[in-house]
């Protein structure tokens, strides 16, 4: 019933982020996109159940493999979107690694969306 993909990213944004806060000045508030989003599957999960339960129509489920290459590209957006946060309203003066966190930020937001722009664009060239 709990999506373990999902609550393996947080656990994977928040140590990554707590690791690399000292070097690129990560923020740790993307953990908190994952609560929606773990809520969210929980729902749907006894949602689907219920509805399973009633009628004999099976609900459509994201499959296990799907679903663990979306939590990895959700984490990797979570992680950029931190390193972004921390780049950009950054409290101290700015640090040598300033450039690298500029760079590693925007990196990881893109691998998403390229990935996701890929598969679309493949899907209507198949329709």
């Amino acid at each position: 019933m709990i999506p373990w993909w999902y609550v393996g990213g947080a656990v994977v944004t928040l140590v990554v982020g707590v690791f690399l806060h000292d070097s690129l000045n990560v923020s740790t508030s993307p953990v908190l996109m994952w609560g929606p989003m773990i809520g969210m599957e929980v729902r749907q999960r006894r949602l689907a159940a219920k509805t399973d339960q009633t009628s004999r129509r099976s609900p459509a489920a994201m499959p296990q493999r799907a679903e663990a290459i979306f939590a990895g590209l959700f984490t990797s957006l979570a992680l950029g979107v931190g390193i972004l946060l921390g780049f950009l309203f950054s409290l101290d003066d700015a640090r040598p690694g300033d450039g690298r966190a500029a760079v590693a930020g925007t990196v990881l937001v893109l691998i998403p969306l390229i990935v996701v722009a890929g598969i679309l664009a493949r899907r209507r060239m198949t329709s």
